[in-house]
């Protein structure tokens, strides 16, 4: 049995069976996992189906560069701003300096 991504990893999101031109995939669900099973006489192996398998192409979590954060001195102008002040402030040093 060939399979898209490791058998019983499969989350079942049934991207290889839309990708598949040929229709060559179908989902074997068992109590524990599913599998997507490929029917390799109908398969003619374009790889669509490894691309976009969540399973096979993992993201690569990274972490940010930079943080940076701020709010404002005044408690008025914090509570009345969705970002803390922060945006206000900026706002104001920057016309300040032109």
């Amino acid at each position: 049995m060939k399979t898209v991504c490791n058998e019983n990893q499969c989350t079942g999101c049934m991207a290889c069976i839309d990708i598949c031109a040929k229709k060559a995939i179908h989902i074997v669900d068992a109590i524990d996992a599913f599998n997507a099973v490929i029917d390799e006489d109908t398969c003619i192996n374009c790889g669509m189906c490894e691309k976009v398998c969540q399973q096979k192409n993992l993201p690569q979590l990274r972490s940010p560069i930079i943080w940076k954060q701020g709010w404002a001195y005044d408690a008025k102008t914090r509570m009345k701003s969705a970002s803390g002040g922060i945006g206000k402030n900026i706002y104001r040093k920057r016309w300040k300096s032109l």
